[in-house]
């Protein structure tokens, strides 16, 4: 199986090659509002470092989001063995891989909205 490209991520001592969310993220797990309310909470905890966003849920929430892009690549491994290994920052360094490729998405998009814009214009 060829691996999709991805972000190069150290987690729970093994290096894995993170890809994107897969669609059906978004669609079954509701990705992007998890993806929003996760930056939120690391946002609102800059400037005061005992403001800690990674309760049970978002832990959960962020887990599962990581898991759905690892599956991308490592499509047998498994869940129990993986998050073993882990610790909170490794689940924060994964949530943020995450959300700066979504933001790097965004980005992409409200560019191509600007050109199709700026040429529609033109054309006028």
């Amino acid at each position: 199986m060829n691996k999709l490209e991805g972000t190069e991520i150290k987690l729970g001592g093994k290096t894995y090659t993170m890809p994107e969310l897969p669609y059906m993220a978004y669609e079954e797990h509701d990705a992007m509002t998890k993806i929003v309310d996760i930056a939120r909470s690391l946002d609102a905890m800059k400037g005061n470092p005992l403001l800690n966003p990674f309760t049970g849920n978002t832990l959960r929430e962020s887990r599962e989001l990581i898991m759905l892009a690892l599956k991308e690549n490592y499509p047998d491994l498994q869940e129990d063995e993986f998050v073993k290994g882990l610790h909170v920052i490794d689940i924060v360094n994964g949530i943020g891989v995450l959300i700066n490729t979504e933001l790097k998405a965004q980005q992409i998009v409200e560019e191509d909205r600007k050109n199709g814009e700026k040429q529609t214009a033109e054309k006028a």
